[in-house]
């Protein structure tokens, strides 16, 4: 079963594949992110964030281990 789109989040998956940002509510905080498929929008959402305290910084997070790779291609081929 899908469910409909709230009201505002019919624009959140064009803006995504646009290189937009997006700032979603969760259950405890808000969080701002951008397509790995769209480097610039995460350079600007790495810019967003401040550098300090440690608990503020961006977490990057792929959809799949080809993403990550693309993203990060030294990482330890053992990792799956």
């Amino acid at each position: 079963m899908r469910h409909p789109f709230p009201s505002g989040g019919a624009r959140a998956l064009p803006t995504l594949t646009g290189g937009g940002l997006l700032l979603l509510p969760t259950a405890n905080l808000w969080q701002l992110v951008a397509s790995p498929d769209h480097p610039e929008a995460v350079r600007r959402l790495l810019a967003a964030c401040p550098p300090r305290p440690p608990e503020h910084l961006a977490e990057l997070v792929f959809a799949d281990l080809e993403q990550l790779r693309l993203w990060c291609p030294r990482i330890h081929p053992r990792l799956d």
